[in-house]
């Protein structure tokens, strides 16, 4: 699933960064432009974590409760 919306995800990023940079540019400097551009990058990728959500049932089938066998009891959870 992820492969298929990696090329979406390089598109908007590159996108969303190039024309943060380009408009941060012309105002500032440089170095206060990559740092809005880079700013911007991870306010979108929290978005879109925030947005998909994370899957939470994906090891209950190998993990019974959640916890692995392997897990020591006397760290909680």
């Amino acid at each position: 699933m992820v492969i298929v919306y990696l090329p979406l995800a390089f598109v908007v990023f590159s996108v969303a960064a190039g024309a943060t940079h380009s408009v941060m540019a012309k105002w500032t400097n440089a170095t206060l432009a990559l740092g809005s551009a880079v700013a911007v990058e991870i306010a979108i990728g929290c978005a879109v974590i925030a947005w998909i959500g994370i899957v939470d049932d994906y090891p209950a089938p190998f993990c019974p409760g959640n916890i692995p066998a392997w897990w020591p009891h006397f760290i909680p959870i």
